[in-house]
């Protein structure tokens, strides 16, 4: 895998400072999600330590960083300890499952990773922002008929889910 490079930060630091003007106008945030590394080239920002070298390089109260669970997962990153790093940089989160090796977008259970730990760390760091679903293979094959039920499932499960630790 080609390595996480000065360059690439610096085009992002560039590129995100040319928006801080608009930001500033709205009051409209940026979080700045991980991605995945993809055909042996580090598309930056994947790991916590990435995207918080980004966010303090960016140094501005309305950026911070948004966490996807599903993208972690398949990248086989330790969350608990990503959050850790993340600390109060963290402003979003996209949560989702997945079993390990493709990003499915299932709700919290239906893949394999270990929510009483990631709910553990959150709540260690205080995350205040919200716990926002990207799960809508969770539901959305569900028949129309049925499809109200499986959506208060879901609301049912988030709730127990953050009541976790």
């Amino acid at each position: 895998m080609k390595p996480f490079t000065k360059e690439i930060l610096d085009y992002n630091i560039n590129f995100y400072r040319r928006l801080l003007p608009v930001l500033e106008e709205t009051g409209v945030g940026i979080a700045l999600e991980n991605v995945f590394h993809v055909q042996g080239y580090n598309r930056f920002f994947a790991s916590a330590e990435e995207l918080a070298q980004l966010v303090d390089a960016l140094d501005h109260r309305l950026i911070g960083a948004c966490w996807d669970t599903g993208h972690a997962h398949v990248q086989k990153i330790e969350q608990a300890s990503a959050f850790r790093i993340l600390g109060s940089r963290l402003k979003a989160t996209h949560i989702h499952d997945n079993n390990g090796a493709i990003d499915q977008h299932l709700l919290p259970y239906q893949g394999t990773i270990d929510w009483t730990e990631l709910v553990g760390a959150l709540k260690e760091i205080r995350y205040s922002g919200d716990f926002t679903y990207e799960a809508q293979n969770g539901v959305n094959k569900l028949p129309d008929g049925i499809r109200d039920t499986g959506l208060k499932f879901a609301l049912e499960l988030g709730n127990y889910v953050v009541s976790l630790k």
